[in-house]
């Protein structure tokens, strides 16, 4: 037994002149025990992301946690007795001699919850869900279809009306005139993985539509993910251009045209001050300026649009902007004034419109409207004349 000595000014005991065993390193101070059993559940991930126990024991030590790989063991093992269908254990593979146990919880049942989800955020992930659906693949959703079960059962809980509450309330995504692209799964986490981790990444990549259809192959430097109503885009820019040019323009690919996406070793270069964020709100983002003129406004302009009455109402309980404006004329009319982004969302709004309104400034975005309007004119009384 190791001698010890009590320090009187503090209570404390402390080991004199023995290596502290094992046991000892186990011992719990205070509540470390129960600390060191919900962090190896922390760490703990889903199939097929396993962990070895040397991996487990080495993220406790980091944690501050004096412990053993035994310790750890024992831990793992308590978990298998008492969740055997969640917690999975098999041997490291590839390994050769004999390979360590490795562990993670079934993708189909998850680690274990405790307690119940309250009805308020079993409301939310219920309808997050449901607003969800349109805009993102199926795939995407499987990580949290455990905790969107839960939400049901909770819900399901609170009484025999609660389980009509996602039957009461609808979500409508705007667009729905056409189903959302599908986008493969393994390309989806394969790119997540190389943003996460920084990689480069070699693409098979369709470009274009119908007869114009190209396949080739692309080295790419993955940026970042955006999605944009029903559809997921890929930002990144190209290596070869890189190379070649000393820069590259950023681009924004869909992502249901990757048909196959690998990851290399080698880090990815981006341009310097690259923000994702600020990209997202630049001219000509993702082509959504439309022509040149229009991406010379800026990010940001002025515009003067004359509505309908009764669609000038609309707007005004819908600004474009915080600094909108609006003044009724003489025809009826309502002149409204207002700071804009110029971004495709904007033209696709307008355009809605239709009729209902005149752009008056800037030049170049009434003059882009005339122009769709002579074409549209062109177009439907050449087929009357038919």
């Amino acid at each position: 037994m190791a001698k010890t000595q009590i320090d009187r000014s503090s209570g404390s005991k402390d080991t004199l002149n023995t290596p502290q065993s094992e046991q000892e390193l186990r011992a719990p101070q205070g509540n470390a025990t129960l600390d060191r059993y919900f962090l190896v559940l922390e760490v703990l991930e889903v199939a097929p992301r396993f962990k070895t126990t040397q991996q487990i024991c080495e993220f406790l030590i980091s944690r501050g946690d004096s412990v053993t790989d035994r310790t750890v063991q024992r831990i793992l093992n308590y978990y298998a007795d008492h969740f055997q269908t969640k917690l999975l254990c098999r041997n490291k593979p590839e390994v050769a001699g004999r390979p360590p146990k490795e562990w993670a919880w079934s993708k189909a049942e998850g680690p274990p919850q405790f307690g119940d989800i309250p009805a308020q955020n079993a409301l939310t992930l219920q309808l997050a869900s449901e607003l969800l659906k349109p805009i993102l693949p199926a795939s995407y959703l499987d990580d949290i279809s455990r905790d969107l079960k839960r939400a049901r059962q909770a819900l399901g809980q609170i009484g025999s009306n609660s389980r009509k509450i996602p039957q009461k309330l609808a979500i409508f995504p705007r667009g729905q005139s056409r189903l959302p692209a599908t986008v493969d799964s393994e390309i989806l986490s394969t790119l997540f993985t190389a943003i996460l981790t920084e990689k480069k990444v070699s693409a098979n990549y369709t470009s274009g539509s119908g007869e114009k259809q190209r396949n080739a192959q692309y080295i790419l430097n993955p940026l970042g993910l955006i999605c944009r109503f029903d559809s997921f885009y890929l930002v990144h820019t190209r290596a070869l251009e890189e190379s070649k040019q000393g820069s590259a323009n950023v681009e924004e690919w869909l992502l249901h045209r990757f048909k196959v996406v690998n990851i290399r070793d080698e880090k990815v270069t981006a341009p310097d001050g690259f923000d994702l964020a600020k990209h997202c709100h630049s001219p000509g983002f993702s082509k959504n300026t439309f022509t040149p003129e229009l991406s010379q406004l800026g990010a940001e302009f002025e515009i003067e649009l004359l509505f309908r009455k009764g669609t000038a109402n609309y707007v005004m309980e819908r600004p474009f902007s915080n600094d909108q404006t609006y003044r009724t004329q003489d025809d009826g009319r309502v002149l409204i004034t207002a700071t804009v982004k110029n971004n495709r969302e904007l033209i696709t709004d307008l355009r809605d419109f239709a009729d209902d309104v005149e752009v008056l400034s800037p030049q170049a975005l009434r003059t882009y409207f005339a122009g769709v309007s002579k074409t549209l004119y062109e177009r439907y009384h050449r087929k009357e004349e038919c």
